[in-house]
């Protein structure tokens, strides 16, 4: 899910759980982690809102994963 914020600024949640933020570049989009599980995309730059979402939800699944796993 993505929600709107400010004019340049969007709230990502994946799971029921806020990624962090994603700010409107000239270009894209930057995201900004907010919660630690997404730390691994924070300050990278994707082109659209949906490109974040499913690198967040990859992130998470990782983590899942990695945490089975253990």
């Amino acid at each position: 899910m993505t929600e709107q914020t400010g004019s340049d600024i969007f709230v990502v949640a994946v799971a029921g759980r806020r990624a962090g933020l994603a700010s409107r570049l000239d270009s894209g989009f930057r995201f900004h982690a907010s919660n630690h599980q997404f730390d691994v995309l924070d300050g990278r730059k994707f082109a659209t809102l949906e490109d974040i979402r499913a690198a967040a939800q990859g992130a998470l699944a990782t983590l899942r994963l990695g945490f089975r796993a253990s």
